[in-house]
């Protein structure tokens, strides 16, 4: 074989390598085309149901920040018309520190302590009648 035909030989083998290169690079583009095709097509579809979802999502997120936001809101509301309506008479505040113009109530100490004597003779009575009995 002569020194041109080697030559040939080797150019013809070199292109043939990079021929089947460029084919398999040119099927995985064909491959690559192919789907992103699809893609599209299915986004064209289904954009509208896609968006919706995604316009769904964002508005439940807002929606439960904002009912997280409102529940500490009424709790604060509900902590602070407790403190607004503690008096003398629901509370451990004492009568000298209720607002001026509210009525105070003051409590009659004497009926409670009546209550407790008349119970406290009612029991010292029967345990004697019992002490007498044996």
């Amino acid at each position: 074989m002569s020194s041109f035909d080697e030559n040939f030989a080797s150019v013809l083998r070199d292109s043939n390598i990079k021929l089947e290169n460029l084919t398999r690079k040119y099927n995985g583009l064909v491959k690559e085309n192919n789907r992103l095709k699809k893609r599209n097509e299915y986004l064209e579809e289904n954009a509208v149901e896609i968006a919706q979802k995604a316009a769904e999502q964002a508005a439940n997120a807002v929606k439960n920040e904002m009912q997280k936001t409102i529940d500490e809101k009424d709790k604060t509301i509900a902590e602070l018309s407790s403190q607004l309506h503690n008096t003398s008479s629901n509370s451990g505040i004492p009568t000298s520190k209720t607002p001026i113009g509210q009525k105070k109530k003051i409590p009659n100490t004497r009926k409670k302590l009546a209550e407790k004597k008349e119970a406290s003779l009612v029991i010292q009575s029967t345990v004697l009648k019992g002490l007498m009995m044996k």
